[in-house]
């Protein structure tokens, strides 16, 4: 994935290629950029110096950094979503989201509106939203039902802010869903297109 960094902010990603973590898993969704052949770690480059490793115990698959470019967002076939705070020269890692049952192919930042809101797609069939309360700590607020998907989540966009929290979820089983915030907290789902063949990009 490419991400767009405020002015001053060099940021550089490397992921590793190939997913041998699960018989039958899918090599690394086709919407990500990859270097090959690079480490299981993920580095991150300041214009202000300083690189370090995320911690992922398995291959890396996506990092996304936030609206403000203060925190990022990895996810790796470990089945953890790791979030780091990038602001100044510190690098802190803050948390370590745990909740799917297989590779987690990418993550995604909502609008700053919404809070520290971020989703994370899954080779488990799932998705889940992951919202960071008032006193720090991370919860899940929405996991998909597990009739949603049969297949691999590959790729999730949210809708621009305007239109309301809204996030489309592409998978192999040829579906495209989207998961919709109302009012009253609870969150709506429905398929806006079914496919033959593998979605694998929603942006």
């Amino acid at each position: 994935r490419t991400c767009y960094p405020p002015p001053g902010l060099l940021f550089t990603v490397q992921v590793a290629t190939t997913c041998t973590c699960l018989p039958g898993c899918p090599a690394a969704p086709t919407t990500l950029k990859t270097v090959h052949n690079r480490p299981l770690s993920i580095f991150v480059a300041m214009a202000a110096g300083g690189v370090f490793e995320s911690g992922h115990l398995d291959m890396v698959h996506d990092a996304q950094l936030d609206y403000y470019g203060k925190r990022l967002a990895t996810c790796s076939s470990d089945r953890t979503v790791k979030v780091f705070d990038l602001s100044g020269d510190q690098r802190t890692h803050i948390a370590d989201l745990k909740g799917h049952e297989g590779p987690i192919w990418t993550v995604c930042w909502a609008h700053p509106r919404y809070g520290s809101l971020l989703a994370s797609a899954s080779f488990d069939h799932r998705v889940i939203l992951w919202k960071e309360g008032t006193d720090g700590q991370w919860m899940q607020v929405y996991r998909t039902p597990p009739t949603l998907h049969t297949a691999s989540v590959n790729s999730i966009a949210f809708a621009p802010h305007e239109l309301g929290l809204i996030l489309a979820c592409a998978s192999s089983d040829g579906s495209v869903s989207l998961l919709e915030h109302k009012p009253d907290g609870s969150w709506d789902t429905s398929k806006v297109c079914t496919h033959m063949l593998c979605c694998a990009c929603a942006d």
